[in-house]
């Protein structure tokens, strides 16, 4: 597929004509991003009306297929162990998902700060540009997300002590830890879902995240059924199932349909790892000193954890033109 044939740089072209209507109508405001989208189609030559690009119905539908293989993944296992290990051990899941949700969330978000960049150097037809893109996006995303990650697995028993002291405290942070392991190995590889969108490839995405959705949910009754994990095994089956499909489907076939060699992305697992490892043994560290027993104490550790980590995964993960990228950043967002 060429380049020009992305669903994505359809949506680009679409938020540039609309930009300039603004524009023509006096709005004095204008995005660099959008403007250099739009630069980057009408250099291809993008006809909109020709019949390179699917009706967007169908895209919206391979969406929503992907978003059931998800739920089915990730969200069902709360019905599940409603069902077959009682409404107590739902309730305790639940609990324990909220933290590793938030992070999920706040990864998500990041990642979609740079897909304008990617559909630029993707229309441009600039493959390493792409790759550059990609792998700088996944060193900041793993640098940030790995902060609230490593802080849950240092301190989150103090956490849900603090929280929940009603509860069973080594329970949830157990089940927080199961959950949370999936995002140790794939916070770099974030970016890499929106190349499915980028090349139009998003039927693909779909049908494998829906079919790992079925198999998670299968595999997970077989093991509450026949075994005495309980919902160890609901917490963890979709984590593994997940794990699978990142290795084996998503990391290198978003390789592929960029024309790249299938091992291309694997190193953005090696940064996600690094910086969770570099993170806890800190945090290790600092724990001797403060432990965290009491709100105040644990609130202090947080900002010490986040303010020291960020600072030593910036100066061991990035570079110099990807720290100033990154304070470039985060200095646009403060000022508006």
């Amino acid at each position: 597929m060429r380049p020009e044939d992305a669903l994505g740089d359809a949506a680009c072209l679409k938020q540039h004509e609309a930009q300039k209507n603004r524009i023509a109508h006096g709005s004095p405001y204008r995005s660099n991003r959008i403007a250099a989208c739009g630069d980057a189609l009408d250099e291809h030559r993008i006809d909109r009306n020709t019949d390179q690009y699917e009706h967007p119905l169908k895209a919206h539908s391979e969406q929503a297929i992907s978003s059931l293989g998800t739920i089915l993944t990730s969200s069902l296992d709360l019905l599940v162990a409603n069902l077959f290990v009682g409404a107590t051990a739902m309730g305790v899941l639940s609990v324990a998902k909220m933290m590793p949700t938030f992070v999920s969330s706040l990864i998500s978000t990041i990642a979609a700060v740079f897909t304008p960049s990617l559909i630029i150097d993707y229309a441009k037809g600039k493959k390493e540009g792409v790759v550059n893109t990609i792998n700088q996006s996944s060193k900041i995303i793993s640098v940030i997300c790995s902060l609230p990650l490593g802080f849950l697995i240092v301190y989150g028993k103090e956490f849900y002590l603090l929280w929940q002291p009603s509860q069973d405290a080594e329970l949830l942070y157990s089940l927080s830890i199961i959950t949370i392991l999936g995002r140790v190995f794939f916070t770099g590889t974030e970016p890499l879902f929106n190349v499915f969108t980028v090349v139009n490839k998003v039927k693909q995405n779909s049908v494998v995240t829906l079919l790992n959705g079925f198999i998670s949910i299968l595999i997970t009754y077989i093991c509450v059924r026949n075994t005495n994990w309980g919902v160890y095994a609901i917490a963890g089956v979709s984590v593994v199932c997940c794990f699978l499909k990142n290795m084996l489907f998503v990391i290198p076939y978003s390789a592929k349909y960029l024309g790249l060699k299938k091992k291309t992305f694997y190193n953005t697992v090696v940064y996600s790892i690094v910086c969770c490892v570099v993170l806890c043994m800190f945090g290790s560290i600092e724990k001797m000193i403060v432990e965290g027993e009491t709100w105040l104490e644990l609130i202090f550790a947080g900002i010490i954890f986040a303010v020291g980590g960020f600072i030593i995964t910036t100066i061991l993960i990035l570079n110099k033109r990807e720290r100033e990228y990154l304070f470039g950043l985060v200095k646009n967002k403060v000022k508006r």
